[in-house]
């Protein structure tokens, strides 16, 4: 997908709100700020997908459901490096690694806790 992305985030930077690839995958551009490209279900962002940062750049990648992040999935702070890794349940963090900027991670647990 990659490939293709490539393709299709030149489009979509400079005219489109909006831009179809297939009946389920799109790609959307909000407010000029970021983008999405992945998968909809009834108007929202839903299944994969990789939101983007404006200037391209990942900003997260992995699962969604209903508009919100919701299981497995990657962030990115905008300078590229990465932030978090694991789980997601209804747009929270809930189990897996956060990658601080000093270089050291801390685990999530279950329970959103620190271990």
């Amino acid at each position: 997908m990659s490939g293709l992305m490539e393709n299709v985030k030149e489009e979509v930077l400079c005219t489109r709100k909006y831009f179809y690839i297939s009946k389920s995958l799109h790609v959307y551009r909000h407010f000029g700020e970021k983008f999405y490209a992945g998968h909809w279900k009834n108007d929202k962002v839903h299944g994969q997908g990789t939101l983007f940062w404006s200037k391209g750049t990942p900003r997260y990648t992995g699962d969604w459901v209903e508009g919100k992040k919701h299981g497995w999935g990657k962030q990115w702070r905008e300078d590229e490096s990465r932030a978090y890794q694991g789980r997601f349940e209804n747009d929270q963090r809930t189990m897996g690694t956060s990658f601080k900027e000093d270089g050291n991670t801390i685990d999530i647990d279950g329970n959103h806790q620190p271990t």
